[in-house]
This record gives C-alpha cells, structure tokens and sequence, in this order.
C-alpha cells in the first residue's frame, strides 16, 4: 500500500492489535451456533469488541488512502507504480468508477485477509520443504536454474512465471494446510437447477 505499519517492531500497535482481535473474533462465531444469528449475536461481549476493532481498522485504512492521495499529489511519482493503493487510485482519477468507499473495503480486505494468512501459508510452506529435503532440493535446483544462474537482483514476473515446481509446492501446501479452512457463501437471490431443484435462501 505504499506505508508501513511496523506491526513486527511494534507490538502494541492498535492496528495489529485490532487484527489479532478480529481473527479471534471471526474464528470463535463460525464455531458457535448461537453467535451464528445476528440477532443473539448483538448481546455478546464480542459484537462490541469487533465493533471497536473494526472502527480502528476503517480509519488506518482511510488514513493510508489519504496519505497516498496527498503523496501522489504533491510529487512526480506516477499513480501507477507497484502499489495496490496506487493503482486503485488511479482507476478513480481515470473514471472507471470506484468510489472512495470501495477503494477503502478494498484496502481492508488486502491488509485484513492478508496478515495471518500469508505468514501462515509461508510458515507451512517452510515446515513442508523442511519435511521432505528431497523436494526442497528440487527447488533449490530450479531456483538456481530460473533466477540465480542469471545473476538476477530481483525476481521479474516473467522468471517467477517459469517456476512451476515452486508453484506445485505452494498449491499441495495450501491443499494440505489452508490458511482459510472455512469458506461460506450466501446465495443472495434464487438458484434453479434445472428442474429439479430451486435454493431461495441459503448459506
């Protein structure tokens, strides 16, 4: 996103603090029934933790959106550098149509979905190579086949493209451990299945 929140060197930062509280949050509603309905759910200890949570979430990211904004403005860097943010602020200086509230759920769903999940996928990755040094070395090799044997000092899309065992050993990770266990979706209008079958409402 362009800024930095020092969440490794600052362990009382409200922002990592709000994170933490709102994986623990979300993780303990999926596993109660009761919690499951909004309307007991409301009376809980819980909704006004995440509610005080997700307020100091919001306003990093609208803080963040705000900086960029102020960054972008005040200097020659071109909105379409390697920032999310920034590419998202220029779809809406160039009328594509995402509003300031979009940009803002956009900047939540990256920086929110994104902390434990990829140092948890990352972790599991480590634990797996370190398990079986076999494909470990595999990916050694082809590391210095791809990047290292062409003196790279940054990995280029089009080189990271070409590692496909890398590839296969992160997918068989997730496969085996996924970062997000539990995925529901919510029909929100009626399915047919030919006719045979039609769902109205359902998780």
């Amino acid at each position: 996103m362009g800024t930095t929140i020092n969440a490794q060197s600052n362990d009382k930062s409200d922002y990592v603090y709000s994170v933490k509280e709102m994986c623990r949050i979300v993780i303990g509603r999926s596993l109660s029934i009761p919690k499951s309905f909004d309307f007991l759910y409301q009376f809980t200890k819980d909704f006004y933790k995440q509610n005080k949570a997700l307020k100091i979430l919001h306003e990093y990211s609208r803080n963040v959106i705000e900086f960029r904004k102020k960054v972008l403005l005040g200097s020659s860097e071109q909105a379409s550098s390697n920032t999310l943010l920034d590419l998202l602020l220029d779809s809406k200086e160039t009328k594509v149509g995402i509003s300031d509230s979009e940009i803002r759920e956009e900047v939540d769903t990256f920086m929110f979905a994104g902390h434990d999940t990829v140092t948890s996928a990352i972790s599991f990755i480590l634990y797996c190579l370190a398990m079986h040094p076999q494909v470990q070395e595999r990916v050694v090799k082809e590391m210095e086949a791809i990047l290292w044997s062409h003196n790279l000092n940054v990995a280029t899309y089009g080189r990271l493209q070409k590692l496909r065992y890398l590839e296969a050993v992160i997918k068989e990770t997730l496969r085996l451990y996924p970062s997000v266990p539990i995925y529901c979706r919510r029909v929100v209008e009626d399915l047919h299945f030919g006719r045979f079958c039609s769902v109205t409402f359902a998780y």
